[in-house]
């Protein structure tokens, strides 16, 4: 008996090597990642018994769209759309949302027979390399682009199972420890310190072709924040706001369909439906009190993001 669970222990190794052993290249189309950042300090907020600092809380969604050739060479590009909310950690003066949509952040081009990954900001000689998956324990992973950093030493390289294929996942020797997986990237976040100070974040989903190959959580991995480019952005009003019963929203112009969705700060979805008219209602029921998302949309276009609060 301990015999078959020996063999049976070096056959399931033996699969998930010869698996790992099969690169995974880096995804030039119809993909995106959900990010959550954090940055900090300064001392711009009132200070109450405690430091008071000042936060931005990012979340954003960047994603592939197209190619474009820089001196010679096809570069697959790279968009962002999300929002930026800064805030007093305890309370103050500063509360402000800012939404970005379809910002061009550059592009990315690698070499599979080579198994690395580079990215060019989009000016001349900024190229990095972004992700090495020759590199072994004891190596340093020189990557996320401008945010290197000695503390990122490669501590052990494992396998992870995704959607019945085993990828080769580089593990950090950082705080938080991050790793760095096959065609997806780091954990930390795509352009996100592996070595954070005053800064850091976390890569939420990784989706591509609609299907999702990472969740760091239990939510569905929704392009939240992407707005189709050429597409014709509309207004729409709301009250009361903060809502602690229901959410009246009346848009600029008649509309005989369309959908909603509500996204909580870390970009899962809490709430979605339709609606059928010019004006319609949001009822509480079920959300948690807090900061939301609120983004519409219907065949013709995609209305602007706003900042709606739950009592």
């Amino acid at each position: 008996m301990k015999l078959l669970i020996v063999l049976a222990t070096l056959f399931v190794a033996g699969v998930a090597s010869a698996q790992t052993s099969v690169y995974h290249p880096f995804p030039d189309s119809a993909a995106f990642w959900n990010i959550h950042a954090l940055g900090c300090c300064t001392s711009n907020c009132p200070g109450l018994p405690v430091a008071n600092p000042v936060v931005h809380d990012f979340v954003y969604t960047y994603f592939l769209s197209g190619d474009t050739l820089v001196n010679g060479t096809n570069y697959n590009k790279l968009y962002r759309s999300g929002s930026i909310h800064t805030y007093c950690v305890l309370g103050g003066p500063i509360d402000s949302w800012n939404f970005i949509n379809n910002e061009y952040v550059g592009g990315f081009r690698q070499d599979v027979a080579l198994k690395k990954v580079y990215f060019d900001f989009g000016s001349a000689g900024s190229e990095s390399l972004l992700y090495d998956f020759n590199l072994t324990v004891g190596d340093t992973m020189f990557g996320s682009g401008q945010w290197v950093n000695d503390c990122a030493v490669i501590s052990s390289v494992d396998s992870i199972l995704i959607n019945g294929s085993y990828r080769k996942q580089l593990i950090l020797s950082t705080m938080p420890p991050y790793s760095v997986i096959e065609g997806i990237g780091s954990t930390s976040g795509l352009f996100e310190p592996l070595c954070p100070f005053e800064y850091f974040g976390d890569l939420l989903c990784f989706s591509q072709n609609g299907q999702t190959f990472y969740s760091a959580g239990t939510a569905a991995c929704n392009n939240f924040t992407y707005v189709k480019e050429n597409s014709l952005m509309k207004q729409f009003h709301f009250s009361p706001n903060p809502f602690n019963y229901a959410l009246t929203i009346t848009l600029n112009e008649p509309v005989k369909s369309g959908s909603y969705i509500l996204y909580n700060s870390l970009g899962a979805v809490a709430r979605q439906g339709i609606f059928q008219d010019q004006t319609f209602t949001i009822f509480k029921e079920t959300l948690k009190p807090g900061i939301y998302i609120l983004k519409l949309e219907n065949d013709n276009y995609i209305y602007s993001h706003d900042k709606v609060i739950v009592e």
